[in-house]
């Protein structure tokens, strides 16, 4: 009998310890590391994972195993994807107006619809080969629109050479005259490769089909003088940084512009070079806007990858109205996926802007993007990046925002954010009218340990169907931003009305991700 009471004490005992150990931990962890306990246990997991051996590792797996057990990933639904896709990024049906240029900086204004052929038919030059594809680029002239019959274009070796210059009222155009009619397959390491101002790809599919991942690097590699180029209105998948842009030799291939463009992969890479989909260095005034990017994940290697970054001492940079789904038919708990960046994982002097790399960006915008299941890591990720200014964000299914060393600052507003706001290192914000939901993280809440704004949207991960359900702190909560003149569907915002997120559902007019018209 005295044995009994001993065994139902020492019990008790313990478990009340080790309910006061889980309590003080979810508390530590919360209040002391501005985290959610779930999301940083799983995190630690991770890492324990991909960068350990033997039984660091299983107690890893273990971590991530039973996370999942207790809050189970939500995927997305693959028939949003691609084929029926109908929202953010490249549009099948889409006809845009020849391209504009700014004539003070040359650089690339965004593009407006059409119903009309946009193009001078006497410059058109028509090609139906990939041979005669290459000599129309080699044979390039200024106001030249080099138009792909339809058809699948295969195309091997190292890359396409863009060595032939177009003019600010004369761009050089490489189209086909619908997206989906003409496919490049690239069996090569760069994809074109450009060395030359005012080129413009639009409506292209391009695909990398090495059979090696390490060999199908880029569709694009801009470089040196291939200042004020565009990509627009295209499909581009399969590839480990789908859009590479960087300086050679003090020449910096500034002002260029991403947009309405699709960029995804079918697989995860199986490759240890960098995955990072748009992968933009030392380059001024460059603008990623009203893109799709998604399912970028990286199975070898420290397995962390990028949808879309821009460092190495740049400057003015824009990442808008761009919809980022980490994990959108490819899931996986072991890997890391970043959203969106300034300043991704550093860079080496070497690479820098005029070698310095005091700061790796300066004076970026983020605003009115959908950041979307990034759940082992941030949505947005500040890296010695000053003066950045972020607002009008979803960040849903992310641990947040992160804001590291002291040369990077910040100002945040208007942001609905899944995770939290992190300063690291020294980094600093300033923050107005977001709504967090790590702050609901309270006594009294139903979940106190991981509390989310999945409840208060019709369907934002299954469905990007962000129609409200509680509207509450959206609605005109949000606070005035001079710059802040379209929504994420390119809707007029009315500067006395202004609502938290990227969707200004006060102006009445309907945005739907998946279905923007």
């Amino acid at each position: 009998m005295e044995i009994s009471k001993i065994i139902t004490r020492y019990f008790v005992i313990t478990g009340i310890i080790a309910h006061l150990a889980f309590v003080i931990s979810v508390g530590f962890v919360r209040y002391y590391l501005d985290e959610p306990f779930i999301s940083f246990t799983k995190r630690i997991g991770t890492k324990l994972v991909n960068g350990s051996y033997g039984l660091r590792r299983d107690f890893g797996s273990l971590i991530v195993n039973s996370i999942n057990f207790i809050e189970p990933t939500k995927p997305l639904k693959t028939s949003l994807f691609i084929e029926e896709w109908n929202g953010q990024g490249a549009r099948y049906n889409a006809i845009y107006k020849k391209l504009k240029y700014d004539f003070d900086t040359g650089f690339p204004l965004s593009s407006s619809l059409t119903t009309f052929y946009p193009y001078d038919v006497t410059k058109e030059i028509n090609v139906h080969t990939s041979d005669e594809l290459i000599i129309a680029i080699n044979r390039s002239q200024p106001g030249d629109v080099i138009t792909l019959a339809p058809g699948i274009y295969r195309l091997s070796g190292r890359n396409i050479p863009i060595i032939k210059p177009g003019t600010i009222d004369a761009p050089i155009v490489v189209r086909s005259k619908k997206l989906g009619a003409a496919t490049l397959e690239l069996s090569m390491l760069e994809g074109f490769h450009v060395k030359a101002p005012y080129w413009v790809f639009e409506n292209l599919v391009i695909i990398g089909t090495c059979k090696d991942d390490s060999y199908c690097e880029h569709a694009f590699h801009v470089v040196e003088n291939g200042h004020s180029f565009t990509l627009r209105n295209s499909i581009i998948r399969d590839f480990n940084a789908h859009v590479k842009v960087n300086g050679v030799d003090d020449k910096y291939p500034d002002n260029g512009l991403i947009e309405n463009t699709t960029f995804y992969n079918t697989r995860p890479r199986i490759t240890t070079n960098p995955v990072n989909v748009l992968n933009i260095n030392s380059v001024d005034n460059w603008r990623v806007n009203s893109n799709i990017i998604a399912d970028f994940l990286k199975s070898k290697g420290d397995k962390i990858s990028y949808a879309a970054y821009m460092k190495g001492n740049s400057n003015n940079g824009i990442f808008e109205r761009n919809l980022v789904i980490c994990e959108m038919n490819l899931n996986s708990d072991s890997n890391t996926q970043v959203g969106l960046s300034f300043g991704g994982g550093g860079t080496a002097p070497e690479f820098c802007r005029d070698r310095s790399c005091q700061t790796e960006h300066t004076n970026g915008i983020i605003r009115n993007n959908i950041i979307l299941n990034c759940p082992t890591d941030v949505g947005i990720y500040l890296n010695k990046s000053a003066n950045t200014h972020i607002y009008n964000n979803s960040i849903i299914n992310s641990l947040g925002i992160d804001i590291r060393f002291e040369e990077s600052t910040a100002t945040i507003v208007n942001n609905i954010i899944s995770g939290r706001i992190k300063h690291r290192d020294g980094g600093f914000s300033i923050q107005k009218n977001n709504l967090i939901d790590i702050d609901c993280a309270q006594l009294g809440y139903p979940k106190p340990l991981n509390c989310s704004f999945l409840d208060w949207f019709t369907s934002p991960i299954n469905d990007l169907n962000f129609t409200l359900i509680e509207s509450s702190n959206i609605i005109r909560k949000g606070v005035r931003i001079e710059e802040l003149k379209k929504d994420f569907c390119g809707n007029s915002v009315n500067p006395l009305m202004v609502d938290i997120g990227p969707i200004q559902y006060s102006n009445g007019i309907a945005c739907l991700p998946n279905n923007i018209q």
